[in-house]
This record gives C-alpha cells, structure tokens and sequence, in this order.
C-alpha cells in the first residue's frame, strides 16, 4: 500500500472565527512560517500504522500559548491501538505534560467501544485521568 499524508492548515482572526481551511501537499510543510493564531497538523499512514503531530500557537493579549501534541495508532484487525503525547508551554513556561494511552474496539461501521488513559503532569502535582465508553457515529 503507497504511503498517505495529509496536512491541515487553519488560521483564525482576533475573534476565532475560521479565516483559512485548506489542505497542503506534504512538501510545502517545511516552508510555513509560524502565525501566532495558526493550528497546523500532519497525519501520515502507512498500511497499519500511522503517525500524526500537531503544532498550535494561540496568542490572547500579551500571552502566548503553545500545543504540541505527536502521536501514533497501529490496527490489527478491529481492534486500533493508540499513544499519545502532548506538551503545552504558556509564556515560555512549561503549564503541561502529558502521555496518554487508548484502544478502540470497532463493534460496526458506526459503533466502537474505547478505553484510554493518560497520565497528566503539572508544575506542582500529577494526575491520571481514564476514559471508558462506546462511541456511535449518526
């Protein structure tokens, strides 16, 4: 199977509103210059795997946030495994880390059940948090 990839860029005005959706060819990802109100992500597929990252820089006022969140799913027949990480910087200062771990169960076309559980570090303390359900798509 011929490898996928996909990105996404969207920029938002002073207010939040969508200004720009728009798919980008994967070559033309290395030539983005980085806009404070700028959501950039790339997924790239490969058969049973695929990794994905994004990259979100938010600016309200003097302060700026910045988002990065890598990570990878592997299927094996109905059942896809996930990892996750993501760390969060305000004002340079690190707010948030956190790894996170999940499957999905695909029950139907529509219908799925999942598991996760991530593990949140903050400056001063720690917390785990999990996440159990089935999901249905109308």
């Amino acid at each position: 199977m011929v490898p996928t990839c996909r990105m996404l860029v969207r920029q938002s005005d002073e207010f939040g509103r969508m200004a720009v959706a728009r798919p980008l060819p994967f070559a033309r990802t290395r030539v983005l210059l980085l806009d404070p109100r700028t959501f950039r992500g790339l997924k790239a597929g490969f058969s049973r795997f695929a990794v994905m990252g994004v990259h979100d820089v938010s600016k309200a006022g003097p302060s700026k946030a910045k988002a990065t969140t890598p990570g990878a799913t592997y299927t094996m027949n109905v059942t896809t495994v996930r990892l996750g990480w993501g760390l969060v910087d305000v004002d340079g200062v690190k707010a948030e880390n956190l790894l996170g771990v999940g499957a999905v169960y695909t029950l139907s076309k529509r219908t799925s059940l999942y598991a996760d559980f991530a593990h949140k570090i903050f400056p001063t303390q720690s917390a785990n948090t999990y996440g159990l359900g089935i999901a249905h798509g109308f």
